[in-house]
């Protein structure tokens, strides 16, 4: 496995401490303590899983544990975690010809950008992926809020990983109308020329298509189930970035970055990063909330 950091060993390893302390404060324990809850199957993610404990020297079970920290925040485990419990949670994910981008509306952690091979993953130290582009496909996501059920599915954070695997949309959505998760999330996938929206549920998907002609080639998903992208508007955000899409023209970036969208630090939790994914140029871009322009990758 070619893994590499786009910090050094010894930021990643300061990353991984500091998030094992966020972890324990929202939800009352190691990550260890619930790598147990899932059955981990073989294949690609629990390899992954092992290079990462084994190259950073990091307990395989911490490794499994912050893996379902989706999970952990659906649990509500945590009284630290209620006042976050409400429509301000999550990210927006929002996409214009095929480009897609989001916010990511999340407790104050670390995060890196990783470098595996031909894909680019953004993850929260040590391993946990929550977007990135793979080969063939682009992906964005947003939380959305379930029920969990440990035993009768696959965790998230491996969900996320599997269909950034995929070599067409239609594998991944196949991949995703079939799956059982464990839990509930939105996930926004692109190949450069097409765009989908898929909302994920223990229950079952529903597919959005935001390609050419569809929906004027815009789309946005904050951290409900919606019926209809034109008409729902029990979202400010969503409310926000639908008519800069819609009626002012605005391209991703300027989406993320309007007021009512991205959301300013308070008490530990707001926007720590907004990415946006071209995946026609195979181009990752990402900006922190203190910098004014954002930093590009390319595969």
């Amino acid at each position: 496995m070619n893994f590499q950091t786009e910090e050094g060993l010894a930021s990643y390893k300061e990353k991984v401490y500091y998030n094992s302390q966020v972890f324990k404060s929202l939800f009352g324990g190691s990550p260890s303590d619930f790598a147990t809850k899932v059955i981990w199957p073989a294949g690609p993610n629990l390899e992954q899983m092992k290079f990462i404990s084994d190259k950073y020297a990091v307990p395989l079970n911490y490794v499994k544990g912050i893996n379902l920290a989706d999970e952990c925040i659906n649990m509500q485990s945590a009284p630290q975690l209620q006042a976050y419990l409400n429509p301000s949670f999550g990210c927006t994910t929002v996409t214009k010809d095929n480009i897609i981008g989001q916010t990511l509306d999340l407790f104050d952690l670390e995060l890196c950008i990783i470098r595996d091979h031909d894909s680019l993953y953004v993850t929260m130290p040590p391993y946990l992926c929550l977007l990135g582009m793979g080969p063939k496909l682009a992906m964005c996501t947003n939380h959305l809020f379930d029920k969990v059920d440990y035993l009768a599915g696959t965790p998230i954070s491996q969900i996320r990983r599997q269909v950034l695997r995929f070599s067409t949309l239609d594998e991944a959505v196949h991949y995703l109308l079939n799956v059982k998760p464990t839990t509930a999330v939105n996930l926004m996938l692109t190949d450069g020329t097409a765009t989908v929206n898929v909302e994920l549920t223990p229950k079952g998907a529903i597919v959005f298509e935001a390609g050419p002609g569809k929906a004027d080639s815009v789309f946005a998903h904050t951290n409900h189930v919606i019926k209809s992208f034109q008409d729902d508007k029990s979202c400010s955000r969503l409310n926000t970035a639908r008519d800069l899409l819609l009626n002012f023209g605005k391209s991703v970036p300027e989406v993320l970055d309007a007021p009512g969208v991205v959301q300013p630090l308070a008490n530990g939790f707001g926007t720590i990063v907004s990415v946006w994914i071209d995946m026609k140029e195979k181009i990752l871009a990402y900006r922190d909330p203190q910098e004014k322009t954002y930093r590009q990758l390319r595969l």
